[in-house]
């Protein structure tokens, strides 16, 4: 092999592992006809970079708060949910607007956060969707507990798991 191939590999590799935090790009550069729609493509994009757990195990018992996402390197399905609820909260939208919604896929639990009853952000597809292409799996839609979604705190944006 050619040394000077090989260096510039080395250099090539070991330059893409430097990188910690994927780039972020301002909500104009994601899909959607409106601001809304921009924004919730944005924050289900980039929540879905996240680390998830393994298949075979959940992370989250339950629908974890922002504390013990700001804990976690791993995600299930609820811990995506809630961390796109947060990030949505930290960049203005109501909390009121959101619902997590519970369905069955392919035999197992699965959640994934609503909003406007519209909008559905899911950690298996980065695009957002609409319920309607949810109808088949007959989500439960329910509201956010009010103890989880009380505020954002005061370093908004900051939300998610660690890296």
């Amino acid at each position: 092999m050619n040394p000077l191939v090989f260096f510039f590999a080395v250099v090539a590799i070991a330059g893409c592992a430097a990188f910690q935090e994927p780039a972020r790009f301002p909500a104009e550069r994601y899909a959607g006809d409106t601001a809304l729609e921009r924004t919730l493509s944005q924050v289900n994009v980039e929540t879905n970079r996240a680390p998830a757990c393994a298949l075979i195990s959940p992370c989250q018992a339950s629908l974890p708060s922002r504390d013990e996402l700001a804990r976690t390197r791993f995600l299930d399905c609820k811990g995506y949910a809630m961390a796109k609820a947060y990030a949505l909260q930290d960049a203005g939208i109501d909390a009121s607007r959101m619902r997590v919604a519970e369905l069955e896929l392919m035999g197992r639990r699965h959640v994934v956060l609503v909003v406007d009853e519209r909008y559905v952000l899911d950690n298996l597809d980065d695009s957002v969707r609409r319920i309607e292409e949810y109808r088949r799996f007959q989500p439960v839609l329910a509201a956010l507990p009010a103890a989880l979604m009380a505020g954002a705190p005061a370093s908004a944006g900051q939300t998610g798991p660690k890296r």
